[in-house]
């Protein structure tokens, strides 16, 4: 099995300010009221950190790529808790992909090893760099 060190290496990812490390893989050249329609990421999350609690004003597309199960917490618009796995083991209930809602609060954390996952939300939102 491949270590983090090595996707962080290949995937030239840098710290996320949320937690764990991406970088950006696409971004549409297309825009709508002056932002790009889409944009996507590498995430990768390992047991050492988490992705901190937080909402985006748009849907958020998350894929399983390699490694342990990414599980996603979620407060829904009721203030209800949902909470996903994604990852390879389907027959354990995870999921390869998932959507989270736009205004969704949610954050998201790995047991033990590290996940990487994409990312795509439309329309682009803008990552603070550290």
């Amino acid at each position: 099995m491949k270590q983090k060190e090595y996707f962080i290496e290949h995937l030239n990812l840098e710290k996320h300010v949320e937690g764990g490390w991406f970088a950006e893989t696409y971004t549409s050249d297309k825009a709508a009221d002056g932002k790009p329609i889409a944009s996507s990421i590498y995430f990768l999350l390992d047991e050492t950190n988490f992705s901190a609690y937080h909402k985006l004003t748009s849907d958020e597309i998350w894929y399983y790529h390699y490694g342990s199960s990414l599980h996603v917490s979620m407060i829904d618009l009721e203030g209800n808790l949902h909470d996903i796995r994604i990852g390879p083991n389907l027959e354990d209930g995870e999921v390869l992909q998932y959507t989270v809602p736009k205004e969704w609060i949610f954050a998201s954390y790995v047991e033990a090893g590290f996940s990487v996952v994409g990312c795509m939300v439309a329309p682009k939102i803008y990552v603070r760099r550290l």
